[in-house]
């Protein structure tokens, strides 16, 4: 009788830790839920709401666009998005795509890290697409050694620009919104 309420009891522990332990992990499956994301930044009044979090090597993000058109955020721009480290996310051919690039001019162009010589270093990502929109979410490293990525620095404030299109392509201007935060990743 003692063992078995032994048994009992570590089954209803470990299960319990294990629920407890995973109710936060991130998963980059475009479902936005429980502690996934430490911060949240209404970046437009519920039409681009970003959500990150990061440990000791990565940093995640969810991005909930309430559009079909493509969406981007971008890190470090130098004057306008010259020398901007940009995340671009569309939609092509009914799915979703999240593309590493660089801004090598004041308003463009974005060229993908590969196309320069660099990188894609989005490391995981997956998401949905509804009828208003589309969640993404993927991984990057935080201080990569890619010369077209930006390292965010723990405890180092950095400027994080975005925009939005009404366009699938990403080759047109964004017509929907564009603004910068500053960021301090702070745990």
């Amino acid at each position: 009788m003692k063992i078995s309420k032994y048994l009992l009891i570590l089954a209803v522990y470990f299960t319990w830790g294990w629920t407890a332990g995973n109710s936060n992990k991130w998963v980059s499956d475009g479902v936005l839920e429980g502690k996934e994301y430490s911060y949240t930044i209404n970046l437009v009044q519920d039409k681009l709401v970003l959500h990150y979090r990061f440990d000791s090597d990565y940093i995640y993000f969810g991005i909930e666009a309430k559009s079909s058109g493509w969406s981007a955020i971008g890190f470090e721009p130098d004057k306008g998005v010259r020398n901007a480290d940009i995340i671009l996310i569309f939609i092509e051919d009914d799915s979703l795509k999240v593309l590493d690039s660089y801004s090598t001019g004041i308003y463009c162009p974005h060229r993908s890290d590969k196309e320069l010589g660099g990188q894609d270093d989005i490391l995981d990502f997956g998401g949905r697409i509804d009828s208003i929109g589309y969640v993404v979410e993927f991984k990057r490293i935080l201080e990569s050694k890619d010369k077209f990525d930006k390292s965010l620095v723990k405890g180092k404030e950095f400027t994080l620009i975005y925009a939005m299109a009404k366009s699938h392509n990403i080759r047109k201007k964004h017509d929907l919104c564009r603004g910068f935060v500053k960021i301090k990743l702070v745990v």
